[in-house]
This record gives structure tokens, C-alpha cells and sequence, in this order.
């Protein structure tokens, strides 16, 4: 499509060399890619990264970098930087139940403090009294959710949640699917489970 929505000839030969040095960086991203990875090339087949640990990291400044850093048992691996800014490594998160529990609190979090913004904002254009004690209501009940996930997460990991915070994938399990010769390759010789034999009657 980009290449025929050029107008002009000189602008579709133009594009025809942008598209053919993409295609061919693109082919040997994925040749690279094969070779790391016993093999595996996303063009060829469905493949997924599935996150096995994570580490959640907070915003701090340069007054929090030198006060933490000068401590006796400093590590420098515990203080990432990105985007010219500091994060302060403070959990990291293994398995995939705990990561699925720390994803879910984290959205609550983040959906109940979204939530109470927005009817934070629209409670000053109210005009009507039963509108006001609708959003009023509703407001109290956010915030009480919101109290509550809060206090869970801080029992849970021991600090309190930061929006500034950001959340990065450490380690992660690529899963392929597999071809219909491969299922069964992988499965031969495997004979299903014999059947338990009844229990013998007790002599009496």
C-alpha cells in the first residue's frame, strides 16, 4: 500500500528501495534471531515471549540516587537508568502466579485511581442535586477500594505503590507452536496410561 500510493515515478522508486532494504534488514533480524534461539524464526512460525520474572523498579531522584547509593550495602546493579532518569529496583517478581497476582493488584490500583480522576473531574459540572449525591456516593466508594488495594499491596510487598514506577521483564520463556508432524514426532512412542485395575474385593 505504500509503495502504490506513491504519485510520482521517482517516488515509487524511491519507496521500491526503502521497502526492499527493510524487507532484507528485517530477513536478517529474523536469520539472527534463528541462530540464538535454536533455530526459531518468527516468520516462519507463531512464537510468544511469556514473562518467568519481573522486576519493578521506582522513580527516584538525584537527592534519594546519593542518599541510597552511599550506603554500606549498596549494589550498583539495584539502580536502573533509562531515558536519563533513575529507577530503584525494590521487588522483583518470580513465578507465574505471583506475577499474575502482582498484575492484577497493580491494575486495580491503576483502574481505581483512573476511575476516581474521572469523577473528580466531572463532579464541578454537575447541576442537579441527585447527580451530585449519585457521583458523591460513588466517589466514596472508589476511594474506600482504592484504600483498600493499596494497603494490600504494601502488606503483600512491603513498600507502598507509586504511579512513577515501572515494571520491566527480566527473564521470559519463548514458546513456539508446534506443526502437526512435530506433535506427533514428540509423542511417539509415548502409549497412553493404563487404566487403574479395580481394587480386590476384601475377604470377609
Amino acid at each position: 500500500m505504500f509503495l502504490e500510493n506513491a504519485l510520482t515515478t521517482p517516488e515509487k522508486e524511491a519507496r521500491g528501495h526503502d521497502i526492499a532494504a527493510k524487507r532484507a534488514k528485517l530477513i536478517g533480524d529474523c536469520e539472527s534471531v534463528a541462530k540464538m534461539y535454536g533455530g526459531f524464526n518468527p516468520l516462519q512460525r507463531p512464537g510468544q515471549l511469556v514473562p518467568t520474572k519481573q522486576i519493578y523498579a521506582t522513580l527516584i531522584s538525584n537527592e534519594e540516587f546519593a542518599k541510597i547509593s552511599a550506603a554500606a550495602d549498596f549494589k550498583a546493579d539495584s539502580v536502573i537508568t533509562m531515558d536519563d532518569k533513575r529507577f530503584h529496583i525494590k521487588d522483583t517478581i518470580v513465578g507465574q502466579a505471583d506475577l499474575e497476582a502482582f498484575a492484577l493488584s497493580v491494575n486495580r490500583i491503576t483502574e481505581a485511581k483512573t476511575r476516581l480522576q474521572q469523577l473528580v473531574d466531572v463532579q464541578p459540572k454537575l447541576t442537579k442535586d441527585e447527580d451530585k449525591k449519585k457521583v458523591e456516593k460513588e466517589i466514596k466508594d472508589i476511594q474506600d477500594i482504592l484504600s483498600k488495594n493499596l494497603e494490600e499491596f504494601k502488606k503483600a510487598r512491603g513498600f507502598d505503590f507509586t504511579a512513577e514506577a515501572i515494571t520491566l521483564p527480566s527473564e521470559a520463556k519463548l514458546i513456539v507452536q508446534l506443526s502437526e508432524d512435530e506433535w506427533k514426532k514428540a509423542n511417539e512412542g509415548k502409549a497412553p496410561a493404563a487404566p487403574a485395575a479395580p481394587a480386590a474385593p476384601e475377604k470377609k
